[in-house]
């Protein structure tokens, strides 16, 4: 029996490839303009508009993806976009060099940088912890994290149980501290990004008896049950799916073999019928889904910022801040006594 194989695409002329290159490369140039982007999202704003010839990728196939990604690459390497413009989360270096000549230069250094930070938690009711799906997010979010001194998590598809655990341990220190803790959450919107959130902070096969996944679970058995945690999903969202805003960059889901269920009703629409019709897994690809890296740096970055703004006590947090550029001049003052 003869393989069947997949079409060949036409082969590009020079010019074309050139013409993508440059089309593709605006796009990068004015989407990057005030933060670095994640490929993928580059990719989005192409497919969804056609720039280039960039068409969206189905299934599996990965084609277009790659074609921008291999652009962004020729591009950075060619000087015609910086390599500080795109995120590349895949290559962690550790770096161990020595930093400071004496301990008054690393004194002067952190004096100079607002290392010292202190606890602006401290009065707060309700601590917040992000997780993401997307280790790209991280980078993104990073001054965010800073500002508000909040752990962010990359969950990078279905977390181990190491990872889970940290997560839940961080929880359990927020519970003993007499706080309540809520987790915020962005990821993909469809069956299989659905599935990835769903295991850690909703519901566990593990833990089939509690609330609050894997993560709940632990605080359970582990933690000595001190209490549990609130968890939102702030992206991709039902709305998000139909928000004409990222109507370009939706895609029929999957037709999943697992969470068919949770993320059919997740959508709203009532088991077993759509728009009145019976429905059944066979038809599952005309349900819409929507990766988080639709959504641009500044969108994702707004998003986190309003939920944590949403939780905290605004003249507590303002007293803290004060407090905390007091403790700052305090220490730029002994620094210079020092020197």
């Amino acid at each position: 029996m003869t393989k069947s194989l997949k079409p060949r695409r036409p082969t590009r002329s020079p010019e074309e490839i050139e013409e993508s290159y440059q089309a593709v490369l605006a796009v990068a140039i004015e989407a990057t303009e005030v933060y670095a982007q994640s490929i993928r999202h580059i990719y989005y704003l192409c497919s969804g508009e056609g720039v280039g010839g960039i068409e969206k990728d189905h299934g599996e196939d990965g084609t277009f993806y790659k074609r921008v990604q291999k652009i962004l690459l020729d591009a950075r390497r060619d000087g015609d976009l910086g390599w500080d413009k795109i995120i590349d989360p895949s290559r962690h270096s550790i770096d161990s060099s020595a930093k400071f000549a004496s301990l008054k230069d690393y004194l002067k250094y952190a004096s100079d940088h607002d290392w010292l930070e202190t606890d602006l938690w401290l009065t707060q009711p309700i601590k917040p912890i992000i997780a993401t799906e997307k280790d790209a997010i991280i980078s993104m979010l990073k001054p965010v994290a800073a500002e508000y001194g909040v752990t962010v998590y990359p969950m990078k598809g279905n977390g181990s149980d190491t990872f889970i655990k940290d997560l839940a341990s961080e929880v359990d220190d927020i519970l003993l501290a007499g706080k309540h803790c809520h987790i915020f959450y962005l990821g993909d919107g469809d069956p299989c990004g659905l599935q990835i959130d769903s295991v850690p902070f909703i519901k566990d096969k593990e833990y089939p008896d509690e609330l609050y996944g894997k993560v709940g679970g632990l605080l359970k058995k582990v933690f000595q049950n001190h209490g549990t945690f609130k968890y939102t999903r702030i992206g991709i969202t039902p709305e998000d799916l139909y928000n004409p805003k990222y109507a370009k960059y939706v895609l029929p889901a999957h037709k999943p073999e697992h969470n068919f269920y949770a993320f059919y009703t997740w959508l709203g629409i009532p088991w077993g019928t759509y728009n009145g019709v019976p429905w059944g897994i066979d038809e599952a690809g005309e349900l819409p889904s929507l990766g988080i890296d639709a959504l641009p740096a500044e969108e994702l970055i707004d998003r986190v910022t309003k939920a944590i703004q949403s939780i905290l006590d605004p003249e507590a947090w303002a007293a803290a801040k004060d407090y905390q550029d007091g403790e700052r001049a305090k220490f730029a003052k002994l620094i210079k006594k020092i020197g």
